[in-house]
């Protein structure tokens, strides 16, 4: 099998986008205004593992991020495509900003070539109702047909913002710095980390597994319900988890 092409726009890296980062351009305890690696880009730290994000709003270090999850749904195929297509002509179901599902996902979820699953490398500014270009990595699998061919921009995962208190977001990561708004960084998804606690907990086995905190935002507390998004454990077992304040926490994110 051939490796994949190469995209030396982006320094080399495979075009998928996703890849390990054995030189960052800038470290762990800083931020940066301009992209330096693709969203989603992993940098293992001795034990510890980041990923690279974009702050959708100013955060606080030690406090847990969510994925902001935008996508642009049933947006149709008004331009047949053969296969090996990169450059992909859709209508747009809402407007949508100059790359903003850079780094993100294309699913063809209906009609001729769906299941398939496109990395994103750069997407048109585009007019709700109006046809523009979304660029995907390697080129089209299955040719798309105008008749039925219907798909979903989906919006990198590491585009993140601060945990809601109402536990319905996916935990990303934990900052260990403030972020500016729109600054790029790298999260910590797992290892040792200080994160701020909703609850004043640990001394029990059912309070072991942490998930999103339910009453102030950015924080974790004991997951107590099935179905809770798992963040991390507790590294003590008494009550040196105190409330409101930043405890050691094993995150369990990657």
């Amino acid at each position: 099998m051939s490796q994949p092409p190469w995209d030396t726009r982006r320094g080399g890296q495979f075009v998928s986008g996703k890849h390990f980062v054995t030189s960052p351009a800038h470290w762990i305890t800083e931020e940066s205004a301009t992209k330096q690696h693709p969203l989603g880009a992993k940098l293992c730290v001795g034990d510890s593992v980041f990923r690279y994000c974009k702050a959708n709003e100013a955060l606080s270090a030690g406090k847990l991020a969510t994925a902001v999850a935008d996508s642009d749904a049933e947006d149709t195929v008004t331009v047949a495509h053969a296969i090996g297509t990169a450059d992909l002509t859709i209508t747009a179901a809402s407007a949508i900003t100059a790359n903003q599902y850079e780094d993100g996902v294309l699913i063809v979820d209906e009609g001729t070539g769906a299941g398939n699953t496109y990395d994103i490398a750069e997407n048109a500014a585009i007019d709700s109702s109006s046809t523009g270009t979304v660029t995907i990595y390697g080129g089209l699998k299955v040719a798309w047909s105008t008749s039925d061919t219907d798909v979903v921009l989906v919006q990198s995962p590491y585009v993140v913002q601060e945990a809601n208190k109402d536990q319905k977001e996916t935990p990303i990561c934990v900052p260990r710095i403030a972020v500016t708004e729109a600054y790029y960084f790298w999260g910590q998804t797992r290892g040792l980390c200080g994160v701020l606690q909703d609850e004043a907990e640990g001394n029990n086995a059912g309070q072991r597994l942490l998930t999103i905190g339910s009453s102030v935002d950015g924080t974790v507390e004991s997951q107590d319900a099935a179905g809770e998004a798992i963040v991390g454990m507790r590294l003590f077992d008494a009550a040196n988890d105190e409330d409101a304040k930043y405890q050691p926490v094993m995150l369990m994110l990657d």
